[in-house]
């Protein structure tokens, strides 16, 4: 969830107010840095530096590949396979990151969802038209950035399942 603005000092009153003794741990967990925060998914958290880009949505974080989650990209030999490649690797490749991981893994990946600076990297990929939304496992996380040129690109079976 993105935040855009943060609640006014009545609504935290209000909050704080109503939850008693927990308000004050809420509300320091609302305004905790999302690195800190534990993952959405109850999987386990990797962090650390990206050492290697495999594809436009696989990355490897010390030593660990890691699938992006609801990410599709095309294959290194498919038409855009390259290009996403070398978009994801100027904008990941030696970037911190932080991946919540699902607790499921796709071949010798773990999968999961790495975000930079709080911001998912995924979502640069597929607003640059190089990646789609894979609604079978991203709920829509990425459906509405993907572009017109994006678009274009082929789902494979396994998003649409």
């Amino acid at each position: 969830m993105v935040r855009t603005s943060k609640p006014s000092f009545r609504a935290i009153l209000v909050v704080a107010f109503c939850l008693g003794g927990g308000g004050a741990a809420l509300l320091d967990q609302f305004y905790a840095d999302p690195a800190t925060l534990p993952p959405a998914g109850g999987g386990d958290v990797l962090q650390g530096r990206v050492t290697q880009v495999r594809d436009g949505d696989t990355i490897e974080v010390r030593g660990v590949a890691v699938r992006l989650e609801g990410l599709h990209a095309p294959e290194l030999d498919d038409l855009g396979g390259l290009a996403a490649q070398r978009f994801m690797e100027r904008h990941a490749f030696g970037q911190t990151v932080r991946c919540d991981l699902s607790g499921d893994s796709s071949y010798d990946r773990m999968i999961g969802v790495c975000f930079s600076a709080g911001a998912d990297i995924a979502d640069a990929l597929v607003l640059a038209g190089l990646g789609r939304d894979c609604p079978r496992y991203s709920g829509g996380r990425y459906r509405s950035l993907e572009t017109t040129e994006g678009r274009l690109l082929e789902l494979p079976g396994y998003c649409l399942r």
